[in-house]
């Protein structure tokens, strides 16, 4: 659906850089074109295979002018009688469904507007075998990750199916990675050798004939 005035919230944006743009060898969106998410698929030794997700779910009903107003316009515009927080709950876990029969590891990074701890969409989610790779590792409740919430609850998270480790995660504070922002930025560091199965050589490059030799030993 249109926006419906100059500047529309939502949507989901995905790069991959460096070492792993070799490694891409698939990539999709929502297929209801509402950008709740953006994926790509990496192949790396021996066909293993990851998808990357990053996805937004949309905010409870607050006025006409907003993500949930627009994606309640489409699914009345399909005859779909359905909540857009709930649709996006059933949506997803239906892609993470189509994702694991592939036989991939899944990787979720998600603006949820939900409680990462405990709330419908963590439940579902958690459901599908993913956990929250963060709160996993510190055994915390998390912070706020909205500077307008004040009970501590982290809205945004980092899921990932149990064949992914994380070496290390966190919060940046407020405008430290992006100016202007209202929620804070969420890192993770993920080996090659995880992610891939193997350490990676970097990306063949005109300008770089050494890269070019690396790549004939991976």
């Amino acid at each position: 659906m249109s926006p419906r005035q100059a500047r529309q919230f939502g949507g989901t944006a995905l790069f991959s850089i460096n070492k792993a743009t070799h490694r891409a060898i698939e990539k999709g969106q929502d297929p209801s074109n509402l950008g709740r998410w953006s994926w790509t698929r990496y192949i790396g030794k021996g066909n293993h295979t990851l998808t990357i997700l990053v996805a937004y779910r949309p905010n409870p009903p607050q006025g006409p002018h907003t993500v949930y107003a627009q994606h309640n316009a489409y699914f009345h515009s399909i005859n779909r009688n359905i909540c857009p927080r709930r649709a996006f709950v059933v949506d997803l876990i239906e892609e993470l469904i189509r994702i694991k029969e592939q036989g991939d590891h899944i990787l979720l990074l998600i603006d949820g507007n939900s409680n990462m701890k405990n709330s419908d969409l963590a439940s579902a989610v958690t459901q599908s075998h993913l956990k929250e790779m963060i709160l996993d590792r510190h055994r915390t409740s998390g912070p706020a990750t909205h500077k307008r919430n004040s009970t501590s609850t982290p809205i945004d998270g980092i899921w990932a199916s149990p064949g992914l480790q994380i070496d290390n995660g966190g919060y940046f504070g407020y405008d430290e990675v992006f100016h202007n922002t209202d929620h804070h930025c969420l890192w993770i560091d993920i080996s090659f050798l995880c992610a891939f199965g193997h350490n990676m050589p970097p990306p063949c490059t005109k300008g770089n004939p050494k890269d070019c030799t690396a790549r004939t030993h991976d």
